[in-house]
């Protein structure tokens, strides 16, 4: 299992995508339904925040897969995304 802090995009394009502090897009087709409840994913209440991601990387043919297991928040204070 992985573990990145990163800042909730949105769900886009049916995936629960996410961004890490350098940038980079972490897209998930499947996620803990628990997860999608519980943080209400498909709306837009957490976009912008910080979360420390859980997943798992699972290789289906020749392509890599992302698994979100798990969403909390990281030990500092919630800490929103400033605008760029």
């Amino acid at each position: 299992m992985k573990e990145v802090n990163m800042y909730y995009s949105g769900y886009i394009k049916e995936q629960y995508c996410f961004e890490d502090e350098n940038g980079k897009r972490y897209c998930f087709k499947k996620a803990n339904n628990s997860l999608v409840y519980e943080y209400d994913l498909r709306n837009n209440t957490y976009v912008g925040t910080l979360f420390k991601v859980r997943y798992f990387v699972v290789s289906v043919g020749d392509k890599d897969e992302l698994i979100l297991s798990d969403l909390t928040f990281p030990k500092r204070d919630l800490v929103m995304k400033q605008a760029r």
